[in-house]
């Protein structure tokens, strides 16, 4: 266990939001040098070499210390631990653990640390601020129970070595960020923050402050189940990722959560599925604008979770009166719904007037093609040599569930736009005057189709002679009722997207 005080001393308080001085600034160079340069030995070559090229640590600040420097070092450890087993209490920060659990501690300054190994500071006590900010956790960072009663900075902080590797992490899953259970009483900062593993802040609690997570990653799980946030939750720019090289999928867990203030989810990306609000409150100050969602899945397992987790935001932003956000998610639950339930659906019975009758597949039997000669100019020529095509069942194909939808999609974006059932009506009538050209020239073929199309609002009679509508050959009766149809749904969703975009009663 690492007990012993900084090496050189505590460089003096201060408020995350000001400035050190040039002397405290000096003094947690040189505390932040000693320390890294002691545990660089059990850093890996790859590791340290990532860790230069990302910008992170210079060359000299994972440089081992050579035997003479190290006895230097050891002399300033034992004067400042007041201990006579320097050597010893040396080894045992190389090779020991880090165990800072159920400890009350007050201001530290660990900006970018390196912790090499499982760093614990499980049910530690925070009295004063806490500073963690550009800090590298190389495998478990365990805060479960922690209670942190000032300022807590992780701005930029790496969890787990994988997170600087990037896009080329392989997250293990074991080296957690776990945050269960702490408390949070003042600000906390995550901003930029990467998490290659999980992120465990199951049952946190963000109490009176707001916490900061703009920018930060979630290469992996982001579990906020049972988390409270009473002073605001800030998650702009954060992105939520699933990696290919993943075997599971990576989600961000928001169950039962209390949003009691402002929630910003601002320019967000949610890469590999939907945030799940179940049982979730949110508040009215929820914003998601720019925020980016996965695409509509291929299989139906994983559309049907998306589903319920776009059904219960749809539902939220319903009861906080958030209404383009709810169209959203409304349009982004029935993208997911057809997919669930597919456009198309193999036939193998069809019910008539009560009547069921079993319907086999389209049966091609195997055709086979003998070699054929032909004599021509007294030679025997080959124009069609033997071939055969094998057997083929085509299954019957009837409309699924998903194809309704998928119509509704296209003719107004799913109850969003107003232009699009627009331009689909004056395509109705252009189209439609082609048929009534030849016989009443453009301009009457244009009123003939206008009158059509608009028929439910009563109109034709007056723009077109009823006995010119008597005489017409049946074909053009047929694209008459065909335009008078699209017209009663065109003009439907057209007021549809009005009454949305507009917000009309």
């Amino acid at each position: 266990m690492v007990s012993a005080g900084p090496l050189y001393g505590e460089p003096k308080e201060r408020d995350l939001y000001e400035q050190p001085d040039e002397k405290d600034e000096k003094l947690q160079g040189r505390n932040r040098l000693a320390w890294n340069r002691c545990i660089a030995s059990k850093l890996s070559e790859k590791l340290k070499a990532t860790l230069i090229q990302a910008g992170r640590y210079s060359a000299a600040e994972l440089t081992p210390f050579l035997e003479e420097e190290l006895q230097a070092v050891e002399l300033d450890f034992g004067k400042r631990s007041r201990s006579s087993c320097i050597a010893t209490k040396i080894a045992d920060l190389i090779s020991g653990d880090i165990d800072f659990s159920k400890t009350e501690i007050g201001y530290l300054n660990a900006a970018k640390f390196i912790f090499p190994k499982e760093a614990k500071f499980r049910g530690a006590t925070f009295s004063k601020t806490a500073d963690f900010s550009g800090a590298t956790f190389c495998e478990h960072a365990e805060f479960a129970g922690a209670t942190f009663s000032a300022q807590v900075d992780f701005r930029g902080a790496a969890f787990s070595a994988e997170a600087v590797f990037k896009e080329a992490a392989v997250p293990n899953f074991t080296d957690i960020a776990n945050f269960q259970g702490a408390t949070f009483s003042d600000e906390a900062w995550f901003e930029g923050a990467t998490f290659a593993s999980m992120a465990y802040f199951w049952e946190a609690n963000f109490d009176l402050q707001r916490a900061y997570f703009g920018s930060a990653i979630f290469w992996a799980d982001a579990n906020f189940q049972d988390a409270i946030f009473s002073g605001g939750a800030d998650f702009k720019g954060c992105r939520f990722c699933k990696l290919a090289q993943f075997e599971r999928a990576t989600f961000s867990d928001f169950i039962n959560a209390k949003m009691e203030s402002e929630t910003l989810f601002t320019s967000a990306a949610f890469m590999s599925q939907p945030p799940e609000f179940f049982g979730a409150k949110l508040h009215e100050g929820t914003v998601w604008r720019d925020a980016t969602w996965p695409d509509p899945p291929n299989d139906a397992v994983t559309a049907g979770r998306f589903v319920d987790a776009y059904e219960r935001l749809k539902l939220e932003m319903d009861r906080l009166k958030k209404h383009e956000d709810e169209l959203d998610f409304f349009a982004r639950e029935l993208q997911c719904r057809r997919v669930l339930l597919g456009d198309w659906v193999a036939i193998s019975k069809l019910r008539i007037l009560g009547y069921r009758f079993t319907i086999g597949a389209l049966k091609i039997p195997k055709v086979i093609i003998n070699q054929r000669y032909y004599t021509i100019f007294r030679r025997r020529l080959v124009l069609l040599r033997s071939f055969s095509t094998p057997a083929i069942n085509i299954p019957l194909y009837g409309p699924s569930g998903g194809l309704p939808i998928a119509l509704y999609g296209f003719l107004c974006d799913f109850g969003r736009s107003y232009v699009r059932p627009l331009l689909l009506l004056i395509a109705t009538i252009s189209l439609g005057a082609l048929p009534f050209w030849p016989s009443f020239g453009v301009d009457r073929a244009l009123g003939i189709s206008f009158a059509n199309t608009f028929a439910v609002l009563g109109i034709r009679k007056d723009l077109v002679e009823s006995s010119i509508l008597t005489a017409l050959p049946n074909s053009l009766k047929v694209i008459a009722t065909v335009q008078t149809s699209l017209g009663i749904i065109l003009l439907f969703l057209f007021s549809l997207g009005l009454r949305n975009r507009f917000r009309m009663k």
